[in-house]
């Protein structure tokens, strides 16, 4: 893998669960385990349900697209910072003496002058940056979302992911439960945890 992935590991039907037990979660050790040591994967534990009671519908989507909306964030902070540097160093090029017998030739060739280059790439840092800015708070917002999920972490045993995933009740996205025994969200509308 070149690219950061996000991997949701979802627990369905979980209106039917009163609480998560070690039991329950060990069949899922070894992908954890393998998600605890990757640079690469970001894995959450994502309970739902799609019966009487819609329970955190959105999320696994939500956190499946977070990885891809980072990464572009990162690439276009990168990439504007990248062509401001450039154009920095076209204009370092352009001064001075050696600067002037640049421009002659470039000129006297019909060739982009240095003075142009460093032009070009201020246009390209100002269009990626403004293009950074218009996702930079959406994706803050999603990330924040995210970072509620029972997250897969180093230094994590199965108990600590148990009292994540039982404790899901107190997060934004989850309310009392309307079925005896559960403690997750339900919605009418799949996307009311995010109103």
């Amino acid at each position: 893998m070149e690219n950061p992935i996000s991997l949701s590991i979802i627990l369905t039907k979980v209106d039917l669960v009163p609480k998560f037990t070690k039991n329950m979660l060990s069949p899922f050790s070894g992908i954890i385990k393998a998600i605890e040591v990757s640079d690469l994967v970001l894995g959450a534990l994502i309970p739902v349900a799609c019966g009487h009671q819609l329970i955190n519908i959105p999320l696994p989507l939500l956190f499946t697209l977070s990885s891809g909306v980072v990464i572009k964030r990162a690439s276009l902070e990168k990439l504007s910072k990248d062509h401001y540097s450039s154009a920095l160093n076209w204009e370092e090029k352009s001064k001075g003496f050696s600067g002037l017998v640049r421009w002659v030739q470039d000129t006297w060739n019909g060739v982009t002058t240095d003075e142009e280059m460093a032009r070009r790439e201020r246009e390209k840092a100002i269009q990626t940056r403004q293009e950074y800015e218009s996702i930079l708070e959406p994706a803050k917002a999603l990330v924040s979302y995210i970072n509620k999920l029972p997250i897969i972490q180093k230094g994590m045993d199965t108990v600590d992911y148990l009292n994540k995933i039982n404790s899901c009740q107190n997060t934004e996205f989850s309310l009392q439960s309307t079925k005896t025994g559960s403690f997750y969200q339900t919605y009418t509308d799949p996307f009311d945890a995010f109103n």
